[in-house]
C-alpha cells in the first residue's frame, strides 16, 4: 500500500490497541513523559475517556534530564488530571529496595526513577498505560540515525582509517564538550561491524572496557561474552529487500532493540517497578499488532535517515503539539554520573570498594578507581557503569551472601 494508507492503518491499529488496555475495573491513568510515545497514548486514551485522563510524570533536579515542562504541556492540550514527581537521589533505602525487587542484578539506572514514579502513580491508579515499544517500532532512537549515518560514513575511507587507526581515541571529549564527546563516540564504532558497532553504542561497558575492568580469574570462568554477542551477531545477518544498505542496517538494529532490549530490560524494568507497588502497566505500542504492523513497513517510512517515528508522526499528528512534535528526543536519562560525585558517592566507596567486594575477586580494582576518579573529574561521564557496577554488589549481598544489601544498619530491609 502507499505511505497514507499505511498511516491511516498504524492510526486504526493503535487506537484501537489503547481501548483495549482501557478496559478495567480498577482506576486507570497515564505515565506521560511530554515524549512522542506517551503524549500519542494520552492523547489517544482522551479519546476514548469521557473524564480526564490521570497523568502522572517525574522529574529531576538537573535541567537537562527534567522533562517536566513538555509533559505539562501535553497534560494541559489534553486537560489532564496531572501529577508530578520530583527525584532525588536522597533515599539509600530505595535503591536497596531495588536490588530485592529486580531479583538480578539490574543495570538500568532508570529503574530508580520508574520505581518512584510507580510509587507516585500507585496513590492515584491501579493500571498504567505507558509508551514503551515505541521507538523500538518505529526509529526513536538516535543509534538507528547513527547506523545510517556510519553506512555513509565508511564509504569516505581516509575517516575509516582514521578510525581504525585509534586517532580518535586520543582526543579529549569530556562531558562538558557533549558535541565533541558523540563525534569521537560515533567515529571510533562506525569502523566496526555493525553488530559490535552495535554493542559500543548500547552497551554498558563495551568489549574493549569489559576486558579492562574484568579480572582475569572472571573471564577465565565465564568466557568472552561471546553466546551473547553470537546471538546479537544474528539480527545482523540475513536478507532481505532493502532500497540501501543503510535502510538494512537499521532495520536490523529495530529488531535487536525489539528482541533484546525491549523485554530484557524496558519490560524488565517496568514490569518490576510496577509490581513492586501493585501498579499494572500496560504498553499499546506492544500490542502484536502495531508491531507487526511496524516491522513489516519500509524501514524509511519508520526512520529516514533524518527523522525518526516519520509514519508515527504522521499518524498522529492531530494529537502532537508541534512543540512536543519537533522536539530532540531524550529518554529516560538519569544524572546519575552527578549523583556519584555527590549523594551516592559514599554509598559506592562504602560498598563496591569495600573489602568485602574487592576480595571476589571479580574486578580489576585499579580499573574501578580510575572510573571513579574520571567520573569525579568530569573526564567522563560513568554514571551508568557505576550505577551497575553498585547494582550488582548489592544484589550478591542479599542473594549469595545473604547478609544486608547496605552497610548502614539503619536502613531496614524489606
Amino acid at each position: 500500500g502507499t505511505f497514507p494508507e499505511a498511516a491511516e492503518q498504524l492510526r486504526t491499529e493503535l487506537d484501537e490497541a489503547v481501548r483495549l488496555r482501557m478496559i478495567s475495573d480498577v482506576p486507570l491513568g497515564a505515565f506521560l513523559s511530554g515524549g512522542i510515545d506517551s503524549t500519542i497514548i494520552v492523547g489517544l486514551m482522551s479519546g476514548h475517556s469521557d473524564n480526564p485522563v490521570k497523568t502522572c510524570s517525574i522529574g529531576f533536579g538537573e535541567e537537562l534530564y527534567n522533562e517536566l515542562p513538555f509533559a505539562r504541556l501535553a497534560a494541559e492540550h489534553f486537560a489532564c488530571d496531572h501529577y508530578e514527581h520530583i527525584v532525588k537521589p536522597d533515599s539509600q533505602d530505595a535503591i536497596e529496595k531495588l536490588s530485592y525487587y529486580y531479583d538480578e542484578p539490574f543495570a538500568d539506572s532508570s529503574a530508580l526513577p520508574t520505581f518512584y514514579l510507580s510509587q507516585a502513580a500507585r496513590t492515584r491508579v491501579k493500571v498504567a498505560l505507558t509508551g514503551d515499544g515505541g521507538d523500538e517500532g518505529f526509529g526513536g532512537y538516535d543509534r538507528y540515525k547513527a547506523m545510517y549515518l556510519a553506512e555513509r560514513f565508511n564509504r569516505w575511507h581516509l575517516l575509516r582509517w582514521l578510525g581504525r587507526r585509534g586517532f580518535w581515541h586520543r582526543i579529549r571529549a569530556d562531558e562538558h564538550h557533549r558535541l565533541r564527546h558523540k563525534l569521537k563516540r560515533f567515529i571510533t564504532a562506525a569502523a566496526l561491524e555493525p553488530s559490535q558497532r552495535y554493542l559500543k553504542w548500547t552497551a554498558v561497558f563495551d568489549p574493549d572496557m569489559l576486558k579492562l575492568i574484568i579480572s582475569d580469574n572472571l573471564s577465565a570462568t565465564t568466557g568472552s561474552g561471546g553466546v551473547y554477542w553470537n546471538h546479537l551477531a544474528g539480527y545482523f545477518t540475513g536478507g532481505g529487500v532493502f532500497s540501501s544498505a543503510a535502510a538494512r542496517l537499521m532495520d536490523q538494529a529495530m529488531r535487536a532493540d525489539g528482541g533484546l532490549y525491549l523485554p530484557g530490560d524496558l519490560n524488565t524494568k517496568i514490569d518490576r517497578a510496577g509490581m513492586s507497588v501493585g501498579l499494572e502497566l500496560r504498553s499499546p505500542f506492544e500490542d502484536h499488532k502495531v508491531l507487526e504492523l511496524a516491522y513489516s513497513l519500509p524501514t524509511l517510512w519508520r526512520h529516514n535517515g533524518s527523522m525518526s517515528k516519520v509514519i508515527l508522526r504522521q499518524a498522529c499528528r492531530d494529537l502532537l503539539p508541534k512543540i512536543i512534535s519537533r522536539r530532540p528526543k531524550l529518554g529516560f536519562g538519569v544524572p546519575v554520573g552527578k549523583w556519584f560525585r555527590g549523594e551516592l558517592r559514599d554509598l559506592f566507596v562504602d560498598t563496591v570498594m569495600s573489602t568485602r567486594a574487592l576480595q571476589r575477586g571479580y574486578f580489576n580494582q585499579a580499573a574501578i578507581e580510575r572510573l571513579l576518579a574520571e567520573n569525579d573529574q568530569g573526564q567522563a561521564d560513568h554514571g551508568h557503569r557505576l550505577w551497575s557496577l553498585l547494582m550488582l554488589e548489592l544484589w550478591h549481598r542479599r542473594y549469595l551472601d545473604d547478609k544486608p544489601a547496605i552497610i548502614n544498619s539503619r536502613q531496614k530491609t524489606p
